[in-house]
């Protein structure tokens, strides 16, 4: 995941510590490692991935996820 995330990150204009900060990367090195896969995303043009209901069309038809709040926020609710 990281491989695809960083890269594409990096070609976007996303900072080292932007990038750092999702990916728990803790030094500049290792994120400068994706350099050559960012410049080469830039070059084609590959800057971001798609939303999953872009990628997959079949997750639009599903029902929004329901938050589960817990027993707390229920009785909560029940009492007021």
């Amino acid at each position: 995941m990281r491989g695809t995330f960083v890269p594409l990150s990096l070609a976007a204009g996303k900072s080292e510590t932007w990038v750092g900060d999702r990916t728990g990367h803790t030094s500049s090195i290792m994120i400068n490692r994706y350099n050559r896969s960012a410049r080469s995303a830039k070059e084609l043009g590959f800057v971001g991935l798609a939303a999953l209901d872009d990628g997959i069309p079949e997750l639009r038809e599903l029902p929004a996820p329901r938050i589960h709040q817990g027993p707390l926020a229920e009785r909560h609710t029940q009492e007021t």
